[in-house]
């Protein structure tokens, strides 16, 4: 992880190079400090939103760091940051000029005319993907109008500050990076959003079944194209795939944890729960099918670490995925490890891989003890009932903690309530590991 301070400080160095440059290089224009101080917001925030194309675009040298749904939270967060500053920028300027005709005017110059347009369209799109599900938009249409805005966002903000920035007019070494700059994010976004499908797509993967879990649970086996290797990747993570099927099914790409042994080099599964929308498709998927596959991401996985006392995995639902690749990855490795694993469902009926859990169970590779917790049991069952929370899970551990590794995936509700209580048990964060599923770019 020390590695990871790398991506981190070239991500601060970037952001924060132009207003360097500006410091340096451009003499003092401007009457007051809150002008300077907008100036400086406007700078800093342009670069954080243009930087946003490159947290989007599934950079492995970012990502392997970090895993990519970490990066995608803080895409998600320093964004609104930036949208601060760069909504911060003409309240400071109009302040520090002592006239307020910056805000309130229509009759100004095209190019601050188009800033004010950038500016309701950054709010547009931050607006629209932080309340994407509240708004009860399809997750493709969403992306497509994510997209659109991005691109047009980044060109208005360029052309604006071109204009704009005396700053910019002032230094030739800014004037050619106020070049370079939007250039390079539309000629990435245009290699994530296009090219990469593209070239995926001249080499799909196989279909070659679709095995039924339970009554809305599905195992898509698919093979890699003639002569290629799956890549390797560690239990746990995830892939992004495109399924090409018949032709009344919506062809669009999303993301599902990989749910096989990475010991298998012949197949490669995802485990897919139909929530509605596009997963609903998924029983419609037939051998013969073509997907393509861009793989592998995430850092949720044992592999990482090296506890004294065995594994506590914590899985709510489809969140098992992850843990059955786990699983088989410990068992075809004949490993003698402790693992404690606690599975939350509705009923028995929502139990997906019980059999094969019972099986690997019995071989004692790894040494594995499976609890299941239903919310909605029937009058037959005698196990465990109820939710999984922090005392439900020291009392599984026979309350001894001490030296565990716990790892948790399912629902935001179940895992938050997990790791509250281990918290308040006094498990230390190094030794909580949570992913927690949602719609990721």
């Amino acid at each position: 992880m020390r590695k990871g301070w790398i991506p981190v400080l070239s991500y601060i160095a970037i952001i924060l190079a132009p207003l360097a440059i500006s410091i340096a290089y451009v003499p003092d224009m401007h009457k007051s400090f809150l002008y300077e101080l907008g100036r400086a917001f406007a700078l800093t925030g342009i670069m954080i939103i243009i930087m946003q194309v490159a947290l989007a675009s599934r950079i492995k040298w970012i990502e392997k760091y970090f895993g990519f749904d970490m990066v995608l939270r803080f895409h998600r967060h320093i964004v609104v940051f930036g949208a601060a500053l760069v909504i911060a920028h003409p309240i400071l300027l109009a302040i520090g000029v002592g006239g307020w005709d910056l805000i309130t005017s229509m009759k100004l110059p095209w190019y601050i005319l188009l800033g004010k347009g950038a500016m309701l369209l950054l709010v547009l799109n931050v607006a629209t993907a932080s309340w994407q599900r509240g708004l009860k938009m399809k997750y493709e249409a969403w992306r497509i109008l994510h997209d659109v805005m991005a691109v047009l966002l980044i060109a208005a903000v360029f052309i604006h500050s071109s204009f704009a920035g005396r700053d910019i007019t002032h230094s030739s070494v800014l004037t050619v990076l106020w070049i370079i700059l939007p250039c390079a994010a539309l000629v990435l976004f245009f290699y994530h959003r296009f090219l990469r499908p593209y070239i995926l797509g001249k080499k799909p993967y196989r279909v070659d079944e679709v095995i039924q879990e339970t009554k809305d649970i599905w195992t898509v086996k698919m093979s890699p194209p003639e002569g290629a290797e799956i890549p390797a990747y560690a239990p746990g993570q995830f892939q992004f795939i495109t399924f090409h099927r018949d032709k009344k099914l919506p062809v669009e790409e999303h993301h599902w944890t990989i749910s096989s042994d990475p010991a298998d080099k012949k197949h490669i599964c995802s485990t897919i729960k139909d929530l509605g929308d596009f997963t609903s498709t998924i029983k419609d998927t037939r051998p013969g099918d073509n997907a393509d596959i861009y793989m592998p991401f995430g850092k949720f996985s044992y592999i990482y670490f090296k506890p004294v006392n065995g594994f506590v995995f914590i899985a709510g639902g489809i969140g098992i995925t992850p843990f059955i690749s786990m699983l088989r990855h410990l068992n075809s490795a004949g490993s003698a490890e402790k693992v404690l694993l606690i599975y939350a469902d509705r009923n028995e009926e929502d139990i997906a891989f019980r059999t094969e859990l019972e099986r690997i169970e019995r071989t004692g590779k790894p040494a594995l003890s499976v609890v299941h917790v239903l919310s909605g049991p029937g009058k037959n069952w005698s196990g465990e009932t109820g939710h999984i929370d922090g005392e439900r899970i020291l009392r599984l551990c026979g309350n001894d903690i001490s030296g565990k590794m716990f790892l948790a995936s399912g629902p935001k509700e179940m895992v938050r309530s997990a790791v509250s209580g281990l918290k308040q048990a006094g498990v230390a964060d190094e030794n909580i590991d949570i992913e927690v599923f949602s719609l990721l770019d």
